[in-house]
């Protein structure tokens, strides 16, 4: 649901964006988030689903429940890029293997978006609803 709230308001602001010819290309310089840590058993588990035949970490036969919370602390670098008129400043995840970009709106209340720099659609004179949400 989060990430379907997320990719809506992305795609409607992207949708109706125009963007001004640049020869020279853009340049996003990276930060380094201060507070990203290495999460080694979130890495195996990307491993597992990538390469199942690998079973890096065989299954004990156990079951249990675990809450899951998204407190997003493996960002290790983010860049920060004016969106909008006048211009906004998000922090992005550049994330290499889509050419999607997301980043959350102010109508986005849950926890994880409450977490990320957001974009109020009402303070942006080119920002454009397309009806999707």
């Amino acid at each position: 649901m989060k990430i379907a709230t997320l990719a809506t308001l992305t795609v409607a602001v992207l949708a109706f964006a125009e963007a001004a010819p640049n020869p020279k290309g853009h340049s996003v310089p990276l930060t380094r988030n201060p507070h990203f840590k290495h999460n080694t058993r979130a890495q195996i588990e990307k491993l597992n689903k990538r390469y199942p035949s690998l079973n890096i970490n065989r299954s004990s036969g156990s079951s249990g429940k675990v809450p899951l919370t998204n407190v997003n602390p493996d960002l290790e670098y983010y860049g920060s890029v004016s969106v909008g008129s006048p211009a906004q400043v998000v922090k992005l995840d550049f994330d290499t293997g889509s050419s999607d970009i997301w980043f959350p709106s102010t109508s986005c209340t849950t926890t994880a978006c409450k977490k990320h720099t957001r974009f109020n659609t009402s303070k942006s004179s080119t920002y454009k609803k397309d009806g999707r949400s």
